[in-house]
């Protein structure tokens, strides 16, 4: 059970940690360029994860059923599955990208940021989300390929894409190769050039029919039954990162009346905090594959213990990363801003935040358990019990009730971690999500 849950988190945890590698050189590139552009781009990057919610919808119903599937031994149902999800992201995507390219700045300032970072940011998101398309495409096809348990494929495709955006980063914002210095804006379109490559690659080797996984225009249809099954699926997973999202932005609303200085020491201590969420986002994939493909094939126990076993490993490893944030602190915010009064705060986020690593790696293993059994449900009951009622108050009480600043909305988060993280296993050990029909 280990090894196999080994084989398939190792590459999804390798193609994340190029990506947060890819999202940190981005940081320190445009943190040369000043508190504004980093406190710009990090919001336009919460911006984009927020609107993920609609591709999560897809994405994760198309997780549940390929990996049914598959475990069934279906692999027809499985490739019809994956071209309706193609159908429906295609339609949704568009919309989105409509949506934030009318009212980026309009956003960031609803959400408190200061005019300077508005401007900034909205040019930002503007252009990141014209490739809006290719990165749901991009999430779906992963989520498909890794629900029929190819981990790998998934990861060549990022590896390659991340290395093509920092190329293009250090020749876009600082003026290479003949090319006018963009600055944040060359950040922007470095970032929307690889994802497009991606996709291009994604429907180049899905139409080749030599992978786990195949598409051809010959089975080109709208399946309304088929959709509506992923979308009923998918749905509370899209409303719980709408909810983790909005919870998100009132968050980050609540440090940014702490100044410019906090929110970009936020940022900062998000991004090396990110490193330690690639074991995370690894055991989870493991996690939903194995729990989704054993009860297609009628093994409810062994669905159980490999959800388990993931947990174990993740959080062994992501305390792991928790005890390096807190000896090194400093030394790891310094490797990305200059100002030693970010530096100082940035360090104070790392401090209070390693110690619920461990029960954030509970969080994202066993959630992704549940969603790969289908159980959208309780991972969305979860998030807004502990997103609205423990961090946000408690973050406002203690931030600016007490006067705490930053620190406070930090002490908030830890405890919100620990909370979410009880309620999980509380779920998982109950054993209903084996009762699920998708």
């Amino acid at each position: 059970m280990r090894r196999q849950i080994l084989e398939l988190a190792w590459p999804a945890i390798l193609g994340n940690l190029m990506q947060t590698i890819v999202s940190m050189v981005d940081l320190v590139m445009v943190g040369r360029l000043g508190a504004v552009s980093v406190a710009s781009v990090g919001l336009g990057g919460q911006m984009l994860w927020f609107s993920h919610a609609l591709m999560v919808s897809v994405s994760v119903g198309t997780t549940a059923l390929v990996a049914r599937f598959i475990g069934a031994k279906q692999k027809k149902d499985a490739e019809h599955v994956l071209m309706q999800s193609l159908i429906l992201v295609l339609l949704l995507s568009s919309v989105l990208t409509l949506f934030w390219y009318v009212s980026a700045e309009r956003m960031l300032l609803l959400i408190g940021a200061a005019e300077d970072v508005a401007d900034v940011g909205g040019m930002y998101i503007r252009v990141v989300f014209m490739s809006t398309p290719s990165i749901f495409l991009i999430f779906t096809c992963e989520g498909a390929l890794r629900g029929a348990g190819d981990t790998k494929t998934p990861m060549k495709i990022g590896v390659t894409m991340n290395a093509i955006n920092v190329i293009l980063n250090y020749i876009l914002i600082f003026g290479k190769l003949g090319f006018p210095a963009l600055g944040v804006k060359g950040a922007a379109i470095a970032t929307a050039t690889a994802y497009v490559w991606a996709s291009v690659t994604y429907l180049v080797i899905l139409s080749s029919n030599k992978f786990v996984l195949g598409v051809s225009r010959r089975n080109f249809c709208f399946d309304s039954g088929m959709i509506k099954r992923i979308i009923r699926i998918g749905i509370p997973a899209s409303i719980q990162r709408v909810t983790m999202s909005s919870s998100m932005i009132l968050y980050v609303s609540i440090i940014a009346g702490f100044g410019t200085t906090a929110l970009a020491a936020h940022q900062i201590g998000l991004r090396v905090e990110s490193l330690s969420y690639m074991p995370g986002f690894g055991f989870a994939v493991a996690a939903t594959a194995l729990v989704g493909q054993n009860l297609g094939s009628k093994n409810p126990h062994k669905a159980e213990e490999s959800g388990w076993e993931a947990a174990k490993l993740c959080a062994l490893l992501m305390g792991t990363a928790g005890i390096f944030m807190i000896i090194f602190p400093k030394q790891m915010a310094h490797l990305f801003v200059a100002d030693p009064e970010v530096v100082n705060l940035a360090a104070w986020y790392l401090r209070i935040v390693a110690v619920s690593e461990p029960p954030l790696a509970v969080i994202f293993t066993l959630a992704g358990g549940l969603q790969g059994a289908g159980d959208t449900r309780s991972p969305l009951y979860i998030s807004i019990f502990g997103l609205w009622l423990f961090r946000i108050p408690l973050a406002y009480f203690l931030g600016v009730g007490l006067g705490w600043g930053a620190v406070g909305a930090w002490t908030a988060m830890t405890v919100d971690t620990f909370v979410r993280g009880g309620l999980y296993v509380y779920r998982f050990r109950m054993g209903k999500w084996k009762e699920v029909k998708v």
